[in-house]
């Protein structure tokens, strides 16, 4: 199974690598170029994408932080390389910005 996890914040990553690294899953990693020290580093994932907070339009809000829309037309140019079964977000604002524009 092709999943591809998406975050702003690599430091929520731990308990979906540990799961989805158990249950022998193909793991894609898209996360911002500022977080890129433990999970960047291509041990952990092989197919990692980097992408720029503020490029992506990340609002900063200190509640409820989103992305603009082009975060997601990164999410579909990444997803029409590579044929994914699940796009898993890993944080409050990928979920928020998933609803928010599908």
């Amino acid at each position: 199974m092709n999943i591809l996890l998406v975050t702003a914040n690599t430091d929520l990553l731990d308990n979906f690598v540990i799961i989805l690294k158990k249950l022998n899953y193909n793991i894609h990693l898209l996360m911002p170029f500022e977080q890129s020290i433990i999970y960047g580093n291509r041990l952990i994932f092989k197919h990692t994408y980097y992408y720029d907070l503020e490029e992506m339009g990340y609002n900063h809000h200190p509640c409820v932080s989103t992305f603009s829309e082009k975060f997601i037309d990164l999410i579909n140019n990444i997803s029409s390389k590579t044929n994914f079964d699940l796009i898993l977000p890993a944080d409050n604002s990928t979920i928020l910005t998933l609803a928010k524009y599908r």
